[in-house]
């Protein structure tokens, strides 16, 4: 899968996120509006809550799956991967290339970072 596909699905599926939450608000607003004096009550409603918490982690499970794996072949293990350094008030980034790997810790040299 390229990326351009990745990038398409991502924003077909933010698109259907989008329709879907306004025609539930204007739903919300239709049949709840002050006129029919109906209320809505989505407290203590244990199917609400659950599916509006469950939904959203498998919209990001969804488009996280796909994209992971792109990532995972445009990047085999060991190609580019990066260390962090924590330094004073700082954080330096580095290849992980530019590791000393004369010893089995990997201490970065400060001209290097």
């Amino acid at each position: 899968m390229l990326s351009n596909d990745i990038n398409l699905m991502i924003f077909w599926i933010c698109v259907a996120i989008g329709i879907v939450v306004y025609a539930v608000i204007i739903w919300s607003l239709v049949a709840f509006r002050k006129s029919k004096k109906k209320e809505a009550s989505f407290h203590k409603h244990t199917a609400t809550e659950i599916a509006w918490t469950v939904i959203p982690l498998l919209i990001i499970i969804a488009m996280t799956v796909p994209a992971a794996k792109l990532l995972t072949q445009l990047y085999p293990e060991g190609d580019n991967a990066q260390g962090v350094v924590p330094k004073n008030s700082s954080i330096a980034y580095f290849q992980l290339s530019m590791v000393n790997k004369a010893t089995d810790k990997q201490s970065v040299q400060g001209d290097q970072v």
